[in-house]
């Protein structure tokens, strides 16, 4: 795998994006625009989100002892520079090492995509609850495009990594990878025909 770099890794994994569904300027705008809002409701969903994490053994686990706060401060400190970014490459390769940070500390990509979810889950509340419908659906559709673009950075940099690693390792390329996973899931797709459509 040639790519090694985090601007590299963080190019790639946004060339894949079609340009139609990337956060616009209209998006940033919103988004700009609705920061005192989300930020006013912070705690809630910062309660209602750690509340999940800590009473779910395997999610409960990758925490140390006294580390809420300090992570609790780090979200809230990424929150603020979201809203209030250029997004600009510096921004998402930002994202793109965040992602490797969950790798690091054994967050895996479903439970990462599942409370990214519960966060908009909870913004949606928030905004449906307390903005007239004319101005709620851009704010709602400036987020969910923001948050398709942090999980393609994040689960795809775990996977990009993931692959390195093993290429690494066992000196076996990328696309023998691949090739040797689709011959796998082949096989696993034979066995399961009766879920066919």
């Amino acid at each position: 795998m040639s790519i090694t770099t985090l601007p590299e890794i963080t190019n790639r994994i946004l060339s894949q994006i079609p340009d139609s569904i990337k956060l616009s300027d209209k998006d940033i705008e919103i988004l700009h625009a609705s920061k005192d809002f989300v930020l006013d409701r912070e705690d809630v969903i910062f309660e209602k989100f750690f509340e999940i994490l800590l009473n779910f053994e395997p999610t409960k686990n990758v925490f140390k002892e006294g580390e809420i706060p300090i992570v609790t401060n780090v979200f809230k400190r990424w929150l603020k520079i979201t809203l209030s970014s250029e997004f600009n490459d510096k921004y998402w390769q930002w994202q793109t090492f965040v992602g490797l940070v969950h790798i690091k500390r054994g967050i895996t990509n479903n439970v990462f995509i599942s409370m990214l979810s519960v966060i908009t889950e909870m913004l949606v509340e928030e905004v449906v609850t307390n903005v007239d419908k004319e101005n709620a659906i851009p704010i709602l559709k400036a987020w969910l495009r923001l948050s398709r673009m942090l999980s393609s950075l994040i689960s795809e940099s775990y996977r990009i990594f993931y692959l390195k690693t093993v290429e690494d390792v066992t000196n076996i390329n990328e696309k023998l990878l691949d090739k040797m996973s689709h011959l796998a899931i082949d096989k696993l797709l034979k066995e399961n025909q009766d879920f066919r459509l």
